[in-house]
């Protein structure tokens, strides 16, 4: 994946001329053609938070709480958005 500020510069640097309204819809293009999600406040994705759970069930002897009741909690999270 490219840097973000690079995507974005990019994106404004091909749009020059065009109205602040475009701009954004160009921007907004690049970043999901460049494999970046724009997620809202509190919004969550289900993708990440699956490879949270993975990671927590491959390191559950690293920490106190059973690798379930981490996956249980980190999945809560996307059902709360």
């Amino acid at each position: 994946m490219t840097d973000v500020r690079k995507t974005i510069v990019t994106a404004l640097m091909e749009t020059a001329g065009m109205n602040v309204r475009e701009q954004a819809i160009r921007v907004l293009g690049a970043l999901h053609t460049a494999g970046y999600r724009i997620l809202g406040p509190d919004e969550v994705d289900a993708v990440t938070l699956e490879r949270a759970v993975v990671a927590a069930e491959e390191r559950a002897e690293w920490v106190p709480l059973k690798a379930g009741d981490m996956a249980t909690a980190i999945r809560a999270l996307g059902r709360k958005a």
